[in-house]
């Protein structure tokens, strides 16, 4: 690639670049923060509530039933969490390795947007040459006409 063609495609590789770090933040980072916190706040809650102090050998035990079913809701959803950050990860390991494909495909894209102009180029190149030859045959006939007419 020619030096044009480089700037071209680092000039639009880091535009892609940009925009793709607002959108993963806006569309995945913030949503998973927000649900896990709200997810954290309420099932804590839910565990306090619980645990407070009402009388009554029954309702102790459906507490503690509570207690333990909120426990493993809890447990499920640090789970969901940390699967969700896993895949967090994985999304920045790819996003790492996708941008060189990427400004590889990219280079392609911008090359072959060269080479049509350049074909376009040379299939006008011969029309342009013989409208040029015709424009000269035309000059060199009025010219052969206006020194051969009585009055020129």
């Amino acid at each position: 690639m020619d030096e044009n063609t480089e700037l071209k495609v680092e000039t639009l590789h880091l535009e892609a670049q940009e925009r793709q770090k607002k959108q993963r933040f806006r569309q995945i980072i913030l949503p998973i923060i927000v649900t896990a916190v709200l997810l954290l706040v309420v099932l804590v809650v839910a565990i306090l509530l619980a645990i407070k102090d009402p009388t009554g050998a029954g309702y102790k035990a459906g507490q503690i039933t509570l207690i333990i079913v909120l426990f493993l809701a809890l447990l499920i959803g640090l789970l969901l969490i940390w699967v969700l950050v896993k895949a967090i990860d994985g999304l920045y390991k790819l996003n790492r390795e996708l941008p060189k494909y990427g400004k590889i495909a990219l280079g392609g894209v911008v090359k072959v947007e060269e080479g049509t102009r350049k074909v376009a180029d040379g299939t006008v190149e011969p029309l342009l040459q013989v409208q040029e030859i015709g424009t000269k045959v035309k000059q060199v006939g009025k010219s052969l006409k206006d020194r051969i007419s009585p009055e020129g």
